[in-house]
């Protein structure tokens, strides 16, 4: 089975610019090498561009790609279309959520526990807390990937 690597934090929280981080400070880059095996970025969000996100995971059962990366907006309770997402990923693709706990930019802001608990129970959850720059939070989530790639 393949396995989707998803950077989950809400709208405006950060997420693209540690994916950037991946693939070497490029936003156009869709490929990094993370041991030995190429993983395929995509760093737009369901927050950016719902119908996108859903139609590329809808492709990922016939890419050559074992390995994904994916940014998402934990917005399931409340959006259909964020649910759909999981559904469909979760017909191809072993989860494992990467979670900001808390935005960058504003502190205060964090992912309430059950949005993360349902997260927990269709896949793999690391949290990573406090207020971190997208160069630490890019480190640590590859540091998870590694983990389970």
């Amino acid at each position: 089975m393949k396995k989707a690597f998803i950077y989950v934090g809400h709208a405006n929280w950060g997420k693209s610019f540690a994916l950037k981080q991946i693939t070497n400070g490029s936003s156009r880059k869709k490929t990094a090498q993370i041991n030995d095996k190429w993983v395929w970025v995509r760093k737009m969000s369901n927050d950016d561009d719902p119908a996108g996100l859903l139609a590329f995971s809808k492709t990922i059962p016939s890419k050559w790609y074992e390995n994904f990366i994916l940014a998402y907006c934990p917005n399931h309770e409340h959006d259909q279309g964020a649910m759909d997402i999981l559904n469909t990923l979760q017909e191809s693709c072993e989860l494992y959520f990467f979670i900001q706990e808390i935005k960058f930019s504003d502190p205060s802001q964090s992912i309430p526990e059950t949005e993360i608990s349902f997260l927990r129970q269709i896949g793999t959850v690391q949290i990573l807390p406090g207020h971190n720059h997208d160069t630490v939070r890019a480190e640590q989530f590859l540091s998870f990937i590694k983990q389970h790639i």
